[in-house]
């Protein structure tokens, strides 16, 4: 996976995680996309190699803000745990 198919799933998860976090921020430097919602004691840093490693069950190609969403919930806790 690409680094920009990476960030093209970050973009599009932005779309989808809004009924869950209220801020997100991807630092390209160190790799890394952190969540912040009000359900987590902590915020959510996911790092690209993650996204990379669990968007191997999704098709890009068909990917939705819904779809990241999910893909990204997975790579931060290991299973859908919101919607």
């Amino acid at each position: 996976m690409t680094e920009d198919q990476i960030l093209d799933v970050i973009e599009m998860a932005g779309f989808g995680i809004g009924y869950w976090a209220y801020d997100a921020v991807v630092d390209p430097k160190n790799r890394t996309y952190t969540i912040y919602s009000d359900d987590l004691d902590e915020p959510a840093v996911i790092g690209f190699d993650k996204i990379a490693e669990v968007a191997k069950d999704y098709d890009l190609e068909q990917l939705g803000s819904w779809e990241a969403d999910y893909l990204v919930q997975t790579a931060a806790f290991g299973d859908t745990i919101f919607g």
